[in-house]
């Protein structure tokens, strides 16, 4: 193998680690592949199928009891593919209304929150989302999934 910062060429030292998903903070990647080079230290994190880990991840945020949190509502969002502007325009809302829900600044109305779980839905053909009634109220948003663990070539959540 070869080291992408010094590029040493021979055996790199692999171990497996947790680590935070960058993409939504709050998730952690179990037993995640670490490279580290012996020339100059540096680690590098291999994530396998991200494109599928993201499919997971949103199955399992489409499925959660109570509203979307804003980094959720997000990743969502980001996941489909499209912009705040897209976004905006697709709800019926300005552009700087998905920037306030986003940033916590506003909260985010259940309508918007269902119409965007449908979407993925509708636009991510994962099978047996397990939709219950969601319940909204005055009680904080439930965390994202505790984790998620790349297994037999693929990706499940993990408590």
């Amino acid at each position: 193998m070869r080291c992408a910062e010094c590029g040493f060429r021979g055996e790199l030292a692999i171990d497996r680690r947790d680590v935070e998903y960058q993409s939504l903070p709050g998730v952690v990647l179990r037993n995640v592949e670490h490279r580290t080079c012996p020339e100059c230290g540096d680690v590098a994190i291999v994530i396998p199928a991200p494109a599928q880990l993201n499919q997971v991840l949103a199955r399992e945020l489409v499925r959660k009891n109570g509203p979307l949190s804003p980094d959720e509502f997000r990743f969502l969002r980001k996941v489909l593919g499209w912009s705040s502007r897209d976004t905006a325009k697709r709800l019926g809302v300005q552009p700087e209304t998905i920037s306030r829900w986003e940033n916590g600044k506003r909260a985010i109305p259940p309508p918007a929150d269902r119409a965007l779980r449908l979407c993925v839905v509708k636009f991510e053909p994962i099978d047996d989302y397990g939709i219950e009634l969601l319940e909204y109220g005055d009680a904080a948003s439930s965390p994202s999934p505790v984790g998620l663990e790349f297994a037999s070539k693929t990706w499940r959540a993990c408590a």
